[in-house]
């Protein structure tokens, strides 16, 4: 198999399953509490072992997609510069999020909570970068959408340090995160206005339905807490395609 059938292969269920993992893990750490000191699962006990499993197996599956795209990347020819270096950040992130991932249990660390939902979403872009079709845009709407996903990544930061924070009971980085949710929603308006391209509408419809939960959150019991969390984990990965493919250069 050639390099670019390995990418049209290897990249969207990369992408794909990195997201299983980072719903699973997810829904995991949202149905834990502290209690004690100690993490008790309060999701129920089928659900539990199912949602360790297929993140297990979709982790050991990404990782044999990272070792494709980077030995497709190496070997390909003419070679091509980006693409070794997003082969290469795809086998790194992987490297990294495999090497945490024993640190996750517990919940006692909350920087391997951060590193773990930051790196995923990283994780996904980049997967999606070997794959999605560059929007012709400009440069000015490459550059928007290259700092709209830095600010994503910043927001998921954020994000997962503050639900980090709540499980013990803390309430921490709500004010950055609302802060980057407003330059967040701002870049999506100037992309829209700039491009007027499908992706850019969908940034920005995504960006207002993500803003929409994140307000539901703050309004709902814990049950509908965790289904409301889980959701608003899960859009930050669908906005990160769009933004992939209105950054991508043409050439």
């Amino acid at each position: 198999m050639n390099a670019e059938r390995t990418f049209a292969v290897a990249a969207p269920w990369g992408a794909g399953l990195t997201i299983v993992i980072l719903a699973m893990s997810v829904l995991l750490r949202l149905g834990t509490r502290i209690d004690a000191g100690e993490a008790v699962s309060i999701l129920p006990s089928g659900l539990e072992v199912g949602a360790r499993i297929a993140h297990r197996v979709a982790a050991m599956s990404v990782g044999i997609l990272a070792a494709a795209v980077l030995v497709a990347a190496a070997l390909a020819r003419p070679a091509t510069r980006s693409r070794l270096v997003v082969a290469t950040s795809v086998a790194a992130l992987t490297l990294v999020l495999a090497l945490i991932g024993r640190y996750t249990p517990g919940y006692r660390i909350d920087a391997v909570t951060v590193v773990n939902v930051t790196g995923g979403l990283a994780l996904v872009a980049a997967f999606w970068w070997l794959r999605a079709t560059p929007a012709s845009a400009g440069r000015a709407v490459h550059a928007l959408a290259v700092a709209a996903l830095l600010v994503l990544l910043a927001l998921s930061a954020t994000g997962a340090a503050g639900a980090a924070a709540a499980m013990r009971g803390a309430h921490a980085f709500g004010a950055p995160h609302l802060g980057l949710a407003a330059i967040f929603a701002l870049l999506a308006c100037v992309i829209v206005w700039r491009a007027r391209r499908r992706a850019a509408f969908a940034v920005l419809a995504l960006a207002l339905l993500q803003l929409v939960l994140g307000l539901a959150m703050l309004s709902v019991p814990d049950a509908g807490s965790l289904v409301l969390g889980w959701a608003h984990a899960m859009l930050a990965c669908a906005l990160a395609l769009p933004l992939v493919s209105l950054a991508r250069p043409t050439a």
